[in-house]
């Protein structure tokens, strides 16, 4: 997930995009800069050798909800 004017709206603003950046392993939505960096790297002369590869950016995916639901339920 991208922090973007789109995720914003998407997400019901700063609220919404900080409880699903909670959900995020890495603690953080990503920021347009984060994609920006990778695309250079692959557009480098460093990147020369790969080819055919998929770069996954996620910050460790997201939380599946049912996890929190099942967490709760074990605080009580």
């Amino acid at each position: 997930m991208v922090r973007t004017e789109l995720s914003h709206l998407h997400y019901g603003g700063s609220d919404g995009l900080d409880a699903v950046a909670r959900t995020v392993p890495a603690g953080r939505l990503a920021d347009p800069s984060d994609i920006g960096g990778a695309v250079v790297f692959l557009a480098s002369d460093d990147a020369a050798y790969i080819s055919g590869a998929s770069l996954l950016m996620h910050g460790g995916g997201e939380r599946p909800a049912f996890l929190d639901a099942a967490t709760a339920n074990k605080e009580r």
